[in-house]
């Protein structure tokens, strides 16, 4: 039996103005909006599928072990069943984005080089996208000849690097928060790429618009921006139906600093060329900004800095109708919670939106949602969850297998809960802002100082979800418990019961093992190095914890002594608390994630080895003990 995990909703919204405008706006980091009647919890529907849902271990995707990195992409290669590429912006500001390929299924990541043209550079605002042929395509904000606007690039050689392939320049102003999406159904349109942004129409007053660019030749050519709403509006990324439909979903407010803002969709017939009158679908609810900044310092930063709607589509496993998904995290009830709608009739109609996948604390918090459907008609909800008993946050996963009328209890799929608000640390960084376009200072340029534990309090604005050609979920949230933001994934799988025999055998799985590094860090002071380790089933059979990795020996006995130093490396961490030969790591269940069990090709969570160097080239002798059916 699944249960329905409901209740009632809530965030907070921080508008990005387009960086011409923050000569005006240079203090001004959020805008809030306010309350109507609440909605009921969704009712008990009809009992759905059975399914389970079963999670690898979690991943650290990004390269750099010190970094703070937010508002993370990832994109599923629809050519290559275990390719993934995940992007990811710097929360420092000043550093560039990320871009990141894995050939696993998610386990290892290497970075992707981006090959860009002379004067240009990367802001922020990362997002991925596949066509249906296979090719990825990654947008940034970024600057080009002194002018801002989005760069576009492309990768055809199955996702190992990147050639920029356009740069969006926009009407006046710059673009900010484009969202990109390309329609893989098979209607007419397929393979059309489209990227929703807000720009400015003018200043003086200041007017903002949000609108559609796309392109029908793979990127070669792109058309817009298509004016879809203006005034004081944010985009979500579009959602393509399996006729062409396009739908292009935002929030939108009366003015800046309005408490009440209203979420609509424009609907669109030939491709992004024109939309019809927007639909309001709901209301969006925020804490309000004297609330936002009395929460931020004080370090309370669970709930979205802009929270996003994330809208998604697929057929329904039990009624065959495609369905329409949104679900936006709200504040009214003073905490973040999760609204949730759809549409059966392609965006004409919608439900009320309604909160769902709540605790019984009033005082816990769910925010910085992803939704993806897979091949199955499976409906996948990721998404933080704050805690107020521990503190602690974690990314949950729930599923629905019809349509959305009901939702599995959520599950833990982040191994170790978070703190919040780590990414304070940072203190103030700079960053160019651009050149003036009003006022008597018009053509000077705007620098301005921010922190980003200010501008990013939860870790960005967005998170994502892909579906790989398998139909697993590949969540990417970005969390700190490393002790600063940094991105993470898990690859889940719904509908796949995991079943240990009955009859297992302790056994030397070395032949069958591989020990696999990730980044590593050097303390000169301690002549230590903290290294990423997991365990690789290399083998043709399933492997099952726990896994045992012994110190033989800290010197290679095929080598010549001579050539080797007598000053033994020393093993700082063990967990039987042994600092050479005997030394013992063990890889548990939980580093599994629920799987149960090592499949030929998979791999462990990550540990850290910490080895005190005290001689020059050390060697250490290891062997890895596991079970395996008999």
């Amino acid at each position: 039996m699944r249960s329905h995990v409901l209740s009632c909703v809530g965030s907070v919204m921080t508008v990005r103005v387009p960086s011409s405008s923050w000569a005006t706006l240079l203090l001004l980091m959020s805008y809030v909006f306010p309350l109507s009647a609440i909605s009921a919890p969704l009712a008990p529907g009809p009992e759905p599928l059975s399914a389970h849902i079963s999670y690898g271990p979690d991943v650290r995707v990004d390269a750099d072990s010190r970094g703070a990195y937010v508002e993370p992409a990832i994109a599923a290669d629809p050519s290559a069943a275990n390719t993934l590429v995940a992007a990811a912006e710097s929360g420092n500001v000043t550093s560039p984005p990320q871009v990141l390929v894995s050939h696993d299924g998610g386990y290892q990541w290497t970075l992707a080089p981006l090959l860009m043209t002379s004067g240009s550079s990367l802001i922020g605002d990362v997002q991925l996208a596949a066509d249906p042929n296979g090719h990825i395509y990654f947008a940034s904000l970024g600057r080009k000849g002194g002018m801002e606007g989005i760069h576009v690039f492309v990768s055809t050689d199955h996702d190992n690097r990147f050639r920029e392939m356009a740069f969006l320049r926009p009407p006046r102003g710059g673009f900010d928060h484009e969202q990109l999406t390309v329609d893989q159904s098979h209607g007419p349109y397929r393979g059309r790429i489209y990227m929703s942004a807000l720009y400015t129409l003018h200043m003086s007053p200041q007017l903002n618009a949000c609108g559609l660019v796309y392109s029908s030749d793979a990127g070669r050519h792109f058309h817009g921006p298509v004016e879809v709403v203006d005034g004081w509006c944010f985009n979500s990324r579009p959602v393509t139906l399996s006729d062409g439909t396009l739908i292009f979903p935002f929030f939108i407010s009366g003015k800046l600093g309005d408490r009440v803002a209203k979420v609509e969709v424009a609907i669109s017939k030939d491709g992004g060329k024109a939309f019809g009158a927007p639909r309001m679908i709901g209301r969006y609810f925020s804490l309000g900004l004297a609330r936002l900044k009395r929460w931020i310092a004080k370090g309370k930063t669970d709930f979205d800095g802009d929270p996003v709607p994330q809208f998604t589509t697929g057929r329904s496993p039990k009624t065959g109708r495609e369905v329409i998904y949104g679900v936006w995290s709200d504040t009214r009830t003073g905490n973040s919670r999760l609204l949730f709608t759809r549409s059966t009739d392609e965006g004409l109609r919608w439900s009320r939106p309604v909160p769902i996948l709540t605790t019984d604390n009033a005082n816990d918090a769910q925010y910085q949602v992803s939704l993806a459907v897979n091949p199955r008609g499976i409906l996948g909800v990721a998404y933080l969850q704050y805690s107020s008993s521990s503190g602690r946050v974690r990314e949950m996963f729930a599923d629905s297998t019809d349509g959305g009328v009901s939702f599995s209890t959520p599950d833990p799929i982040q191994r170790t809960p978070a703190k919040l608000g780590l990414l304070k640390a940072w203190g103030y960084v700079p960053e160019n802002f651009g050149r003036l376009v009003n006022s008597r200072f018009r053509g000077r340029i705007a620098v301005g100082f921010t922190r980003p534990g200010e501008r990013f309090p939860s870790g960005g604005d967005y998170v994502g979800m892909a579906v790989d050609r398998h139909g697993t979920f590949h969540p990417i949230w970005a969390d700190a418990r490393t002790g600063t933001d940094q991105i993470w994934t898990a690859a889940v799988s719904v509908g796949v019961s995991q079943t240990t025999p009955s009859r297992l055998i302790s056994a030397d799985v070395t032949k069958d093992m591989d020990v696999v590094f990730g980044p590593s860090t050097w303390d000169a002071a301690t002549k230590t190095l903290s290294a990423t380790t997991r365990l690789h089933n290399v083998g043709k059979v399933p492997l099952y914890p726990p896994f045992k990795v012994t110190v033989l020996a800290l010197h290679n006995p095929d080598w010549p002594a001579k050539l080797q130093s007598q000053k033994r490396p020393i093993i700082v961490n063990a967990d039987n608390g042994v600092r050479g030969p005997g030394a013992l790591y063990v890889y548990d269940s939980q580093t599994l994630g629920d799987l149960g069990d090592l499949e030929p090709g998979a791999e462990t969570a990550p540990r850290i080895w910490k080895i005190a160097v005290r001689g020059s080239n050390p060697v250490i002798i290891l062997r890895i003990d596991g079970r395996e059916e008999k």
